[in-house]
């Protein structure tokens, strides 16, 4: 499997400018964990990086953002959360105005807290500020202490990577950077055994059982384009 580049990377994620750093260090990742993670076939790593792409938020400046921001307005809060469809109100309150930037810490902390959703999307938020404090983070954006603890036990069985401070919280500046945001990635790919599946669509549901049908068919749209590039 053939070591991939800065451009490869760049046209995978079709931005030109793409930070390099970020580039060479998912460059570096893929090829040091590639068998422990199991993304070690030219089939495995095109369906990891279709996933990625979508995934992954990348500034106007060609910065990846490595955690979730929430800078949604009202409309846009009411359009992804049940929650804030049920509380109009808050969402105004919260969301992104011409007067007001969004309160992104309040707005996490409603929308991800366990007392607040059906009990089939619940995400092991019992305590205070636990939706802040796991938001979407890694590359496949892991979100809920449930998840995310599983993914950081995960990560130190895998590679000896300690990321829980004494409050058995994620360090921010670890979970910030662009290693930890690759590696975490990876290691949610190998923990929930996306790499045993047979299809671009199984992936996709395990990974976000949730999205709409036209978003599941953007994916597998990435999927095949990557794979032509890539592939052949």
């Amino acid at each position: 499997m053939q070591k991939l580049t800065v451009r490869q990377i760049r046209v995978i994620f079709q931005r030109n400018n793409l930070d390099r750093y970020f580039c060479l260090e998912l460059i570096r990742l893929l090829e040091l964990y590639k068998e422990m993670f199991k993304i070690n076939t030219e089939l495995r790593r095109v369906r990891f990086l279709a996933q990625a792409v979508h995934e992954t938020l990348i500034n106007r400046h060609g910065k990846v953002v490595p955690r979730e921001n929430l800078n949604y307005t009202p409309a846009g809060l009411m359009r992804i959360s049940r929650f804030f469809r049920t509380h109009e109100a808050l969402a105004r309150k919260y969301g992104r105005t011409q007067i007001h930037k969004a309160n992104i810490k309040a707005i996490a902390n409603l929308m991800y807290a366990d007392k607040n959703r059906r009990k089939k999307y619940k995400l092991g938020n019992i305590w205070a500020g636990d939706g802040y404090a796991f938001r979407g983070m890694f590359m496949l954006q892991s979100t809920g202490r449930t998840n995310v603890m599983k993914d950081i036990n995960h990560i130190k069985k895998m590679t000896g990577i300690n990321l829980l401070d004494e409050t058995r919280r994620p360090y921010p500046k670890a979970v910030n950077s662009y290693t930890v945001y690759i590696i975490g990635g990876m290691a949610h790919w190998h923990r929930t055994g996306m790499y045993k599946l047979r299809s671009t669509n199984a992936i996709t549901n395990r990974l976000n059982k949730g999205l709409p049908k036209s978003m599941k068919r953007e994916r597998l749209a990435t999927a095949l384009r990557v794979k032509k590039y890539l592939m052949g």
